[in-house]
């Protein structure tokens, strides 16, 4: 092929495609691989191919390898047929996402070909070690695996209602590698759970289940597995009006502590006949039975037809909702509804409700809901809004089961209209089917911001680059716009910059747009602007027409560099000064440049922030006017330091120099793989905080985490260790066993808490409130909750409970201080409480926040620990404690009976625990107490002191 023709040549990809997937002991399917130009042209010149399966690690890229093949000669295109046997290949897998990929080799060529997915449904591996494996399409229709820890495997096979209207449920549960023999103590319940939190236990006979241990059991028993379970409808009738999460536990021998819990799953096959059910004529009343898949479990409705309120007809028309209905109810039990009656809107998960009167003749009535009169008059919020007939006090969703239309959530959608709320900003909003076909309104912020790439800052300009979704109807959306972005400062200072925004819409999506926010005209110092960025989020208006202004929040991650101009760099440069190239270059530096004495670097949480334990290691030399020469690992360059450190980005050049050369190494998580510590190096590991969680070799190696927490990268990485920092014993004994770690541990306390027992702990905590710009008379509640992985990371962020609500009861005391994982302070778009939420998610040191909180409000997170030091009340909001339940079941400690706090789970408990703290709190006094004896009894305020001298000789 001539120059020419190359240049305008295009290349055929290869494409590969599996087919046909059978599971059993085994997995077998179908590769079919349409070959690109460079592999034909290779085939051709080396006769033949070979082929060799390969999952990758989403989270670290680690590979496995499955069965080779190889071909000679194939046709341009060709399928081959493939068998794995499961346990040999995934047994040895770890806990998260694998993605499947297909390596071609010839002589002069190696090709990495993604296979794509098109099988009709995803399939689930049961029978597989001791955790779930789920076979899935990614979006890109690309075949993936998920590997989920599961303490129980429940999956019901029979689920029907009788003639007497009792549910009968039948199937077989266990324990994925623990026996469950005949004749034991063994109960298992079928547990049901609500959005309101509010569980029905129901206990199950056992039934012997000789297959279940031939098809699951590989090495175990599980012939005690089969349970059956009857539950009369009378039980409790109007309970069964709500939708039910599914749930079986598994308790041994009657002891607590072999409690597990998990969600209940059934075939897919079986799923769908539940779509096609009729009504049924019962003892006990009609009724009808729904089944549907959730996320990571099922979902129960059992529908009473002796009350049934039915959406005949739905409209959207100008800007109301209009909702025609009927009453259908058992004449022998209720009289004539006539005459005036509610209908509730209650937002989903809280309790926040909005009460619209109706008029119902002949059983008939019809709701007109001018939605920019209730966002006005009623203060709807963003969230959904379900509908229900409000009777006597209890409430009845308002359905569409009778049109004969099944699943149409995916067959009708309704037109979505923008409208503005309370607070003036831009919301859309739509009614729409539920998955059992119940009527709910859903309300969106009209534009929420999705990613930001980078960020321009020079002396009197601003650009941010950042892709946002703008909801439908978006096809009018100018090109060109004007706005303002509001950032927030220490002091409470504040700077309006007025700006145009840029917006072009992208392919990937009807609403994802790119867009650039531009601003030539700063009022304020670079660095001012600079710090306010990075203090808090920006709330970010447009103004597409002078009556339709559009308000979202926009944070700038602390991974997110802020340079002064922005220029894409070439591949040629990319090689020349990229993490590879410095990386070889530190392996030279390894050997020639020798150790100093005097230097030392510190690192906080992979450079992210200038926190933690080595934060304050480090001021604390300061203070002592240590002469160590000190380099700080940081990502964000502009970050205030104390004393006169050296600050560097995490591989640059100077960073690959002080590893190589610094004598002493300070962090609190791990340094890279590439770091090698030669001789007269001392790594001191401060770890990051107690463990509530089983670590490294605690864990059961029948989970599916061992693998990822048993590595040998990363026992290689502990290995590199000379000293570590225990807390307490507690930690001290745990990490030593988890980790196989056999050199110095330093029972000394934690560096980070020393502030919490210092004589100026009110001047200090005076010091931060002004910062962030909190009333000095008002208290604290800091709110920091664990992320949940089965959160959704570009929709907004929602909270179980109502801010309104809390705003009502607390606004006049108190403020409330968000700390949320980064991904949730992402998806943050809370307005209009400015003077009561405070976002600290990208607040410096947590530490200096639990100093100024009268509240913390958690669930399973570690803070816990740290915060009891100061003796103040702790809730523990576990709003999703049956869900948790297994990875409650791998804490360290009880935390069910040992927790020093109320543990609360509707938004109601929470309300009244705080109303109520002091009292709360007294009655804690005793588990509290023995929690910090256990965590907190090595603390004094002189850790980093004795850290020094025992490390830094």
């Amino acid at each position: 092929m001539g120059l020419w023709e190359s240049l305008w040549d295009v290349q055929e990809k290869t494409k590969c495609t599996a087919y046909a997937l059978e599971i059993n002991n085994k997995m077998t399917f179908t590769l079919s691989v349409v070959m690109g130009s460079e592999l034909k042209d290779a085939i051709h010149k080396n006769n033949g191919i070979q082929g060799k399966l390969i999952l990758v690690s989403r989270e670290n890229k680690e590979e496995k390898e499955l069965p080779a093949f190889a071909l000679k000669n194939p046709d341009e295109k060709f399928s081959i047929d493939i068998e794995i046997t499961l346990k040999e290949v995934f047994d040895d897998l770890y806990q998260g996402i694998w993605d499947l990929s297909l390596d071609i080799f010839t002589v002069e060529l190696k090709e990495r070909i993604r296979i794509r997915h098109a099988f009709n449904e995803s399939k689930e591996l049961f029978n597989v070690s001791s955790f779930l494996f789920y076979s899935y399409a990614t979006v890109h229709q690309n075949w993936s695996f998920q590997i989920k820890q599961n303490d129980v495997l429940g999956y019901i096979e029979e689920l029907y209602l009788d003639n007497k209207g009792s549910l009968n449920i039948n199937g077989f549960a266990f324990s994925p590698g623990k026996n469950l023999p005949v004749g034991k103590g063994i109960t298992k319940k079928v547990i049901f759970s609500n959005n309101e939190n509010e569980q029905l236990e129901f206990v199950c006979d056992n039934i012997i289940r000789h297959d279940v241990t031939e098809q699951f059991g590989i090495d175990r028993i599980y012939d005690n597995s089969g349970f059956t379970v009857k539950i009369p409808m009378d039980l409790n009738e109007e309970k069964f009006n709500y939708p039910y999460e599914l749930y079986m536990s598994l308790e041994y021998d009657g002891s607590d502590e072999e409690v597990y819990t998990a969600a209940l799953l059934m075939d897919d096959t079986k799923l769908k006949s539940f779509k096609e059910l009729e009504l049924m004529e019962t003892e006990a009343g009609t009724r009808k039975l729904s089944v549907t898949k959730k996320r990571d479990g099922l979902e129960l409705n059992i529908f009473n037809y002796d009350l049934h309120v039915e959406a005949s007809s739905v409209y959207v028309r100008d800007e109301s909702i209009i909702v025609n209905g009927e009453i259908l109810y058992n004449l022998s039990k209720y009289e004539s509804f006539d005459g005036p009656q509610k209908i509730l809107l209650q937002k989903r998960q809280v309790d926040t409700m909005v009460t619209l009167p109706i008029t119902v003749a002949e059983s008939k009535f019809s709701l007109d809901m001018k939605m920019p009169k209730l966002f006005r008059d009623y203060g709807l919020k963003e969230g959904i809004w379900d509908l229900y007939f409000l009777y006597e006090g209890e409430r009845y969703r308002i359905k569409t089961h009778l049109d004969g239309i099944e699943q149409k959530q995916n067959k009708i959608q309704f037109p979505q209209l923008i409208t503005n709320d309370l607070e003036n900003k831009q919301v859309v909003y739509k009614p729409y089917y539920t998955v059992t076909d119940d009527l709910s309104i859903l309300i969106r912020n009209y534009i929420f911001k999705k990613q930001v790439e980078h960020v321009v800052l020079a002396s009197n300009k601003l650009e941010i680059y950042s892709f946002i979704n703008i909801m439908e109807p978006n096809n009018n959306v100018p090109r060109v716009s004007t706005g303002k972005i509001t950032l927030k400062g220490i002091n409470g200072q504040s700077l309006v910059i007025p700006v145009s925004i840029h917006l072009n819409k992208t392919k990937s999506s009807t609403t994802e747009h790119n867009a650039i926010f531009k601003a030539d005209s700063l009022e304020l110092d670079e660095k001012t602007v600079r710090s306010m960025l990075r203090f808090d989020s920006l709330k970010i208006e447009i103004e597409f027409s002078p009556n339709k202004k559009a308000q979202f929040i926009m944070d700038i991650p602390p991974d997110i560099e802020i340079k002064r101009n922005f220029k894409r760099k070439s591949r040629w440069v990319k090689k020349l000064t990229g993490r590879g190239a410095y990386e070889r270059l530190y392996k030279l530096l390894y050997k020639l440049i020798p150790v100093n004495n005097n230097r030392v670097i510190f690192q906080s949480f992979y450079g992210n922030s200038y926190a933690c334990n080595p934060r304050a290691i480090y001021e604390e030399m300061v203070k002592q006017r240590s002469d160590l020469d000190a380099i700080w690992v940081i990502k964000d360059k502009h970050t205030e330091i104390l004393g006169t450190a050296k600050k560097v980005k995490p591989f640059s050049l100077m960073y690959f120099y002080y590893m190589a050369s610094s004598k002493f190494l300070v962090n609190n998580g791990n340094f890279p793989d590439f770091f090698e510590k030669k001789d007269g190096m001392v790594y001191l590991q401060t770890w990051h905080g107690t463990p509530l969680k089983k670590l490294g070799y605690d864990i059961s190696p029948s989970s599916a985490s061992y693998g990822e927490n048993t590595s040998p990268q990363l026992m290689k990485r502990v290995k590199k260790w000379d000293y570590l920092i225990g807390p307490n014993e507690y930690t001290s004994e745990i990490l030593s066993r988890a980790y196989d770690f056999n050199k110095e541990v330093l029972n000394v306390g934690y560096p980070r808490n020393d502030i919490f027992y210092q004589n100026n702990i009110e001047t200090k905590a005076g010091e931060i409130k002004r910062i962030l710009n909190i009333p000095p008379d008002k208290k604290v509640i800091l709110y920091a909750p664990t992320w949940r992985d089965n959160e959704k990371k570009h929709e907004p962020y929602e909270f179980k409970f109502d801010i309104e609500n809390f705003y009502k009861k607390f606004g006049d005391e108190y403020v409330l201080l968000l700390r949320l994982h980064y991904f949730d302070a992402a998806r943050f778009h809370v307005s209009g409480y400015e003077d009561f939420i405070y976002n600290v998610t990208y607040y410096n040191d947590i530490k200096e926040l639990y100093l100024i909180s009268d509240i913390l409000i958690t669930d399973y997170s570690s803070v816990m620990f740290d915060y009891a030091n100061l003796n103040r009340p702790i809730i523990f909001f576990a709003f999703d404690l049956m869900r948790y339940g297994s990875q409650i079941r791998g804490f360290y400690f009880d935390f069910l009976n040992e927790a020093p706090g109320p543990i609360v789970q509707t938004e109601a408990e929470l309300l009244d625990v705080i109303q109520n703290i002091d009292g709360v709190h007294n009655d804690y006094q005793q588990l509290y107490q023995d929690f910090r004896k256990r965590f907190c009894h090595l603390e004094d305020g002189n850790a980093s002191q004795r850290v020094i001298e025992q490390v830094f000789k």
